[in-house]
This record gives C-alpha cells, sequence and structure tokens, in this order.
C-alpha cells in the first residue's frame, strides 16, 4: 500500500499557495495525502499553482522515499510524504464521497484491502506526520461493511458503519461500538443495509441500500431507505423492482436524497426525493434532461459529470432542469472521474481524472490529474497533481476525496501508492 499526505494551498486573490505531504507505496495500491497547516505559511515562498488549461505530459516519476519521506511533484510543484511503502498491503480510499479524513483531521480511515478491512491511522495535520494504525475491529453484531463508512461531521471520534440491519458508531479511542440503530423490525428478514451515507451536517439522516442474499451466493438490490436519528424512526422506506437501482445518498442538509438508476425501464435515471415535502422530481439520461452519472452532493445540489455533454456540471436540488456547467471538457472523451464535495465549503469541488483508454479524439488537459473545480460557474480551477494510477479496474482508480475542512485530501495509485493530499482553502473562499 502507498499512503501519502499530499497539497496543501491557501488562496489570497488569484495566488495559491500550495504545499502537499504525499504517502504510501507498495507494490499494489497504495494511498496518498495532500494537505496544508499553518507552518506551512511560515517556511520558503509560496508556490503559485497552475490553474491554466495546458497538456502536461507526466514526467518520470522521481525516486521514491521510504514511509516518511518526502518528494515533490515534478510538474506542480507539490510536496509528498509517504506514509507507507512496499512493507505493507494494498490498500486505498474507499470512495469520493466517504471520507478518508474525521472532522478534526486526526485520524484517518484506510481501505487495507480487497477482504473489507480497514486501519484506522493516527495522523497529526500540523506537523504532516502519521502515527500508529490499528485494524477495526468487529463490532458486537459482527463485520461492518467499512465499504460505506463515514466519519461524524463533527465527533471526531465517531466513524458510522452498517451491521446487517444495523448502524453502529465505532469510537476508535476506545476501540469500542456503540449502537445508534437497530432496525431489524423495520427491515424483512434475509435483507441487510447496503453502503450508507449520512447527511454530515447534522448526523442525523442516514441513508441506505437495501439487497437480499440471492440462491447464487450474491445479493440483490431490494429497495433503499432513509433513518432519522432525532426521530428514532425509519421516514422513508421504499421498495423497488430487483436489481433497479445503481446507488442513493443524502445531501449534507438531510433534505434531498439523490436516487440513481431507479426506473431505468422508463428513462428515469436521477431521482431527487425532498424529505422534508415528500415530493419527487426525475432527470431522464441523456436529451433534454441530461441526468448526472458520478457525481457528489453538496448542500441543496449536486456536482457531477455530464456524460453526454462531457462536462462537469451543477444541479440545483429545488430546481434541477437548468444546467449549470462547471468545467467544459471540449472533446477529450478518453477520461473517466470521480468528484468530492465533502469539504464544509460547498464553493469548490476536487475532482480525480483517470485514463480509461485510448479514444480517437484529441486529447485534452487534466490527463491523471487531481485538481480544485469552482462550483459557481466561473469555470476556475486550481491544478493540484498527477496521481500516477494506470487504470485497470475500479479499485485502481484514485477515487481522491477531501477534508471537511478542505485542508486535506485522498487519493489511490498503484504507481505511487495510496495517497491522502491536503489542500487548504481559506475560510474567505466561497
Amino acid at each position: 500500500m502507498r499512503l501519502a499526505i499530499f497539497i496543501a494551498l491557501q488562496k489570497l486573490g488569484m495566488i495559491l499557495h500550495i504545499r502537499s505531504i504525499l504517502a504510501s507505496f507498495s507494490i499494489g495500491l497504495g494511498l496518498f495525502l495532500f494537505g496544508s497547516a499553518p507552518k506551512i505559511m511560515q517556511g520558503p515562498p509560496p508556490v503559485q499553482v497552475k490553474t491554466d488549461r495546458k497538456i502536461y505530459s507526466e514526467p518520470a516519476l522521481p525516486r521514491l522515499p521510504r514511509a516518511g519521506g518526502k518528494f515533490k511533484d515534478p510538474t506542480f510543484g507539490t510536496e509528498i510524504m509517504r506514509v507507507t511503502d512496499e512493507t505493507s498491503v494494498d490498500g486505498g480510499t474507499f470512495y469520493s464521497y466517504w471520507p478518508t479524513f474525521n472532522s478534526d483531521n486526526s485520524r484517518l480511515l484506510v481501505r487495507s484491502s480487497n477482504d473489507g478491512t480497514a486501519h484506522i491511522y493516527e495522523f497529526d495535520p500540523v506537523n504532516f506526520s502519521i502515527g500508529s494504525r490499528k485494524l477495526i475491529p468487529a463490532s458486537p453484531a459482527g463485520y461492518p461493511n467499512l465499504e460505506g463508512a463515514v466519519w461524524s461531521g463533527s465527533d471526531p471520534d465517531s466513524l458510522f458503519a452498517l451491521v446487517g440491519t444495523r448502524i453502529y458508531a465505532y469510537h476508535p479511542s476506545k476501540g469500542s461500538y456503540s449502537l445508534v440503530a437497530d432496525m431489524s423490525r423495520d427491515i424483512p428478514a434475509g435483507e441487510f443495509l447496503w453502503q450508507l451515507s449520512v447527511s454530515r451536517e447534522n448526523d442525523d439522516n442516514f441513508a441506505f441500500a437495501r439487497r437480499r442474499s440471492n440462491a447464487e451466493g450474491g445479493s440483490d438490490y431490494v429497495g433503499y431507505a432513509v433513518y432519522s436519528r432525532s426521530k428514532k424512526a425509519m421516514i422513508l422506506k421504499q421498495d423497488i423492482q430487483k436489481n433497479d437501482l445503481d446507488e442513493i445518498q443524502i445531501d449534507k442538509s438531510g433534505r434531498w436524497l439523490v436516487v440513481k438508476g431507479e426506473f431505468k425501464s422508463n428513462a428515469k435515471g436521477f431521482s431527487i426525493r425532498d424529505l422534508q415535502n415528500s415530493t419527487r422530481k426525475d432527470l431522464k439520461y441523456g436529451d433534454p434532461d441530461y441526468a448526472l452519472a458520478h457525481s457528489d452532493n453538496g448542500s441543496g445540489f449536486s456536482s457531477g459529470f455530464n456524460n453526454y455533454l462531457n462536462t462537469i456540471d451543477r444541479r440545483n436540488f429545488a430546481d434541477p432542469k437548468p444546467i449549470i456547467t462547471l468545467l467544459k471538457l471540449e472533446k477529450d472523451w478518453s477520461q473517466g472521474l470521480h468528484v468530492s464535495h465533502l469539504a464544509a465549503n460547498d464553493g469548490w469541488i476536487l475532482v480525480s481524472f483517470y485514463e480509461v483508454g485510448a479514444v480517437g479524439t484529441p486529447l485534452g488537459p487534466f490527463h491523471n490529474e487531481i485538481i480544485l473545480v469552482k462550483t459557481d460557474g466561473s469555470e476556475k480551477i486550481v491544478r493540484l497533481l498527477h496521481h500516477r494510477s494506470v487504470y485497470k479496474d475500479f479499485y485502481v482508480t484514485p477515487r481522491a476525496n477531501i477534508s471537511l475542512d478542505g485542508r486535506y485530501g485522498a487519493f489511490t495509485s498503484n504507481l505511487c501508492g495510496l495517497v491522502i493530499s491536503p489542500c487548504r482553502l481559506n475560510s474567505s473562499d466561497k
């Protein structure tokens, strides 16, 4: 595994001060970190980051130090620190909308391998250093589903996770669990909860898919639901036709639920459910609605990839029909991307691009890069780094995510390792 703390940036007008730390390397996958801290601004003169649209090819990778050592991204000037090296097992981030960082950046959730296990690392955001790590143990009801585990938005010592039909909070400081909700009476026998999302502005609404084991040894989607912690009750329970679902995700406020893939036969691909008013809006795939593909939710809106127009767009949940274009990718159709809206500042998203194969169109900028994109439609960007991961399958895509305070980011790489990279935005950045 390769873990790296990667980038630190602070914005003053159009100048961004960037310094980053990257960590983690292994023969397989790894995690990288990038970010900033106050002490960085007391060091060498800041680097003026790139905000242009030029094409920057990836130069040779610098010689890699052992875990704890540092090197710089040769293109963007980011300082990189390895958190783990070849002696660690494969791992990485879970996904762009599942947070690596807890609410105060003192701990990291690190996917250990493909067997579903994960470690929690101690992290010092001031000195950019990694401490000890511990394997997440089983809960009283069994091992948690850590693909979908979500750090609390306010309590740095609570990691929410699903176990069967229950929601638990794991507390790393004590190595213990507390029960958030037991829905065994509300969920039909044979079903289990899958892929959690939480309204991190208040840690109140918990959304999840429902699956049922099948005769082939796998499982099928059979529905989805939302549980309210304050009401101690399920506020939405929706049955579906078998497997008529891709994913669901609550927004930060807890009011809006995005449902992808339901009613596929009716060409409805992106549904927005208003949990406050019990209403629903549907966006169809393709013309004229151009429903989003890979996306993440802010508070009251979503930003994501429009794979019909080759743009990154914003859709406001109260009125989702208008398309607000955040970044045009023009004629370059050779890349996939993931979006992270996890920073409390919804003014920026973290986007990780990855090449998925050769196409017969001109190549544009941002290949295998991680960048920041402003969400106001101005198409302002900040280019952070090359992640160096070579696409083979989903698990080697970078799946970068940003910390709650916007200072750090994390991504996966099968060449440079699993990296956690911080990127700092001033609180004045809107």
